[in-house]
C-alpha cells in the first residue's frame, strides 16, 4: 500500500514539474545559460532554440502520424465488422 501511495505521489509530482516547465520555461533557460562561459552563451542559446524547434516539429509529426495510423486502423476494423468500432 505504501508502494502504491509512493507511485501516485511521484506521478503527481512528475506531472506538476512538467506543467510548470511548460508554462514557465524562463528560469530553466536562465539556469542552463549560466552553465556556459560568457563568450559561449550566445551559441548555447541558439542551440537551445534549435533543439526546441526540432522537438516541437517532432511532436507534431508524431501527432500527425498517430492520427493517420488511428484512421487506418479504424477503417480496417470497421470494414472487418469488428464490434465497438
Amino acid at each position: 500500500s505504501i508502494g502504491v501511495f509512493n507511485t501516485v505521489l511521484m506521478t503527481i509530482f512528475f506531472f506538476c514539474i512538467v506543467i510548470y516547465l511548460l508554462i514557465n520555461p524562463r528560469p530553466l533557460l536562465k539556469t542552463y545559460l549560466t552553465l556556459f562561459p560568457d563568450e559561449k552563451r550566445e551559441k548555447a542559446a541558439e542551440a537551445f532554440s534549435n533543439a526546441s524547434k526540432m522537438t516541437i516539429a517532432w511532436m507534431w509529426s508524431n501527432v500527425a502520424a498517430g492520427a493517420l495510423r488511428a484512421t487506418i486502423v479504424w477503417f480496417f476494423l470497421y470494414f472487418m465488422d469488428i464490434p465497438g468500432v
